[in-house]
């Protein structure tokens, strides 16, 4: 599996953030912590997070989502996390975090473009 990656685009009136690869090693959850902590450049109030190529996600992977939506919570920021793949969404609904955090499908994002593009 990939480690994981996150590219970002923050503009005026929106962000997003894409995460790719797979969140399971102290390493990945820094990545992920260090790709949350840009959330006190944004302008906005929501925040969108494309997950389609999220591979894998550990318990440590999930306490860096939580702990993430709780601070931008916090900031008055709204994480909105699209297109969770099917096995992310049973880890989640199984340890009760998903009734913590706003998923939503992917075709609900409405986040930047530019970080849909199969090239990143």
């Amino acid at each position: 599996m990939r480690p994981l990656a996150i590219y970002t685009s923050i503009k005026p009136a929106y962000a997003g953030i894409s995460l790719r690869g797979s969140c399971l090693t102290n390493v990945d959850v820094q990545t992920l912590e260090n790709g949350f902590n840009q959330l006190a450049l944004l302008s906005g109030n929501q925040l969108w997070i494309d997950c389609r190529h999220l591979e894998a996600l550990n318990y440590q992977g999930q306490r860096a989502v939580l702990w993430a939506d709780n601070r931008a919570r916090t900031r008055g920021i709204t994480l909105l996390w699209c297109g969770l793949p099917t096995n992310i969404l049973t880890q989640l609904s199984e340890s009760g975090l998903a009734l913590l955090l706003h998923l939503l499908p992917f075709t609900a994002y409405q986040g930047p473009a530019e970080l849909l593009t199969t090239r990143l």
